[in-house]
């Protein structure tokens, strides 16, 4: 997307918008290897990177364009300094499938996974502290503010909040599995699960309340740009968009209909959603259009991490790990003189 088509986007984003307003019911560092580039042109350039493990790698997180964190199955954990060029396997202590990660920094962060499993690390993962909340299901999805303010949640419906010191549980107005998680604020969050609901909060989780149900088999993947603009990816391809917090739903075209598992937004306009087939749609105009993109795998992709618009990273079976960035030229903004004013 150039920079003059920008104004024109967000005016057709604004005005389809309008046309929906009614509610949804429905171990030692190994050496660098190079990258792989799978597709030079298209949308972006593709970089396979070799995550040295062949397990599924279900949560990838980046706090820049360099410090990132991608796990998955059988307790794999990798981290990479360099924006993926070298990634270094992490000793998570554990066996258990990692299905959520939040990292603060380099060294605080946690895990969430099967069983129960929840950790935390205050020295870059060697060594870790076992959270213990006498819940033997899954837990799918974490989400912190703050590294005194965050939440987890799973299996039947099952959330906690983290004050800082403990967790505690939080009542939640189904049993049904819940995938995802986001909070805007320590206020203001949403959660999406099985049979399309997606629910939101307004107290920081106190009490819940359903916006959706049914609008797919369910809904695999969040992400809010801010309190106002969200996106839920999930079964058969579906992507919903809200420009008003929740309050209304509408649906985004999708050229593809794989199951989508994940999304990340850089910003209110670009981002990425994933899914089942190698499947990879792009928008730089807040979901108006989705773009399908060829990262050159045919690995289910399972998240994707989106830490600025020209830069991203999706992961998945097998250990996958690509890189998409924008390889054109960041475009120079057009200067703007104020005259400056003659004395008379």
């Amino acid at each position: 997307m150039s920079h003059t088509r920008l104004p024109l986007l967000f005016l057709a984003f604004i005005l389809s918008s309008l046309l929906f307003i009614a509610p949804m019911l429905a171990s030692p560092e190994p050496p660098a290897q190079p990258v792989e580039v799978l597709a030079p042109l298209g949308l972006g350039e593709w970089m396979k990177q070799a995550s040295h493990t062949g397990h599924p790698l279900r949560a990838i997180q980046f706090l820049d364009e360099q410090l990132g964190f991608a796990a998955g199955d059988g307790g794999a954990l990798v981290r990479t300094i360099d924006g993926g060029v070298t990634w270094t396997p992490m000793n998570a202590g554990v066996a258990n499938d990692i299905l959520a990660i939040h990292f603060f920094d380099a060294q605080r962060g946690w895990i969430a996974g099967s069983q129960g499993m929840l950790r935390y690390t205050v020295d870059g993962g060697q060594s870790w502290r076992e959270e213990n909340l006498l819940f033997p299901g899954a837990f799918y999805a974490l989400s912190f503010l703050a590294p005194d303010q965050g939440w987890v949640a799973g299996e039947n419906g099952q959330l906690y909040h983290f004050d800082g010191q403990a967790w505690t549980q939080q009542p939640l107005p189904t049993s049904y599995d819940i995938y995802a998680i986001a909070f805007a604020n320590d206020q203001i969050g949403w959660a999406a699960g099985d049979e399309g609901i997606i629910l939101r909060t307004t107290n920081g989780g106190a009490s819940w309340t359903i916006q959706t149900l049914g609008g797919a088999d369910a809904f695999y993947g969040l992400a809010f740009a801010n309190a106002q603009y969200g996106w839920a990816v999930g079964a058969g391809g579906v992507i919903l968009a809200t420009m008003d917090g929740g309050m209304n739903w509408r649906v985004q075209s999708n050229p593809a209909d794989d199951d989508l598992r994940g999304v990340s937004m850089a910003d209110r306009f670009t981002g990425w959603a994933v899914g089942d087939g190698g499947t990879a749609l792009y928008t730089g105009d807040g979901g108006v259009t989705w773009l399908q993109d060829n990262p050159g795998v045919g690995f289910d992709l399972l998240a994707a991490a989106a830490p600025a618009p020209r830069q991203a990273w999706v992961a998945g079976d097998a250990g996958t790990i690509v890189r998409w960035q924008d390889p054109r030229p960041t475009p120079t903004p057009t200067p703007t003189f104020t005259p400056t004013p003659t004395s008379t």
